[in-house]
C-alpha cells in the first residue's frame, strides 16, 4: 500500500495505455517543450515503441480506490542494478508523500543493491530522490542521473 490505506498497484493492463500516454504527457510535457519542443505526432510514436519494446510488462498503475492517479514502471541493467523508468502521478498527487512511499517500497523490496533513475535537472523531484539517498553519478546536457547503492 502506498501513503494512505486507499493507495494501492496492480499491474498495467492494455486497456491503461491512453491514462499512461496521457499521465506521461502531464509529467513531462513542460520538460520536453522547453528544450526540444512538443510534437504530438512524434511523442505518441515514442510512447507506441516504449509500450511496444514490453514497458508494460513491468510497469503498474497506482490506484486510489478504483481511480488510477498515477504509474511507475523499471527495468533490470545487468545482474546489479534496479532501474526505475518513470513515476508518473496525477498533479493533484504530488507532494504527498505517495511518490517518497513508493520509492522506499522500491528501496526495501529490490534484490538488486544498486536503484538508479533519471531525473530532467530542472525537475524539483531530485530534492525527494536525494532525501531517499540517491546521488548524481552522471549528468547530460538536459538530465541527472543518480543511484542509490543498498547497504549489504
Amino acid at each position: 500500500m502506498i501513503a494512505k490505506a486507499n493507495i494501492t498497484l496492480r499491474p498495467y493492463a492494455p486497456e491503461d495505455y491512453e491514462f499512461v500516454y496521457g499521465l506521461k504527457k502531464l509529467c513531462y510535457h513542460d520538460y520536453v517543450e522547453a528544450l526540444w519542443g512538443w510534437d504530438e505526432e512524434d511523442q505518441r510514436s515514442r510512447f507506441a515503441g516504449f509500450m511496444a519494446e514490453g514497458a508494460g510488462e513491468m510497469m503498474a498503475i497506482l490506484l486510489d480506490g478504483d481511480t488510477p492517479i498515477g504509474m511507475t514502471n523499471y527495468e533490470f541493467s545487468g545482474a546489479d542494478t534496479l532501474d526505475i523508468c518513470n513515476l508518473c502521478l496525477l498533479p493533484e498527487y504530488r507532494g504527498r508523500g505517495f511518490g517518497g512511499k513508493l520509492l522506499r517500497q522500491y528501496i526495501a523490496q529490490s534484490t538488486r543493491p544498486i536503484l538508479a533513475l533519471q531525473v530532467y535537472k530542472n525537475n524539483p523531484a531530485r530534492r525527494l530522490y536525494e532525501r531517499l539517498g540517491f546521488q548524481v553519478y552522471e549528468e547530460t546536457d538536459t538530465h541527472y542521473r543518480m543511484k542509490l547503492q543498498k547497504e549489504v
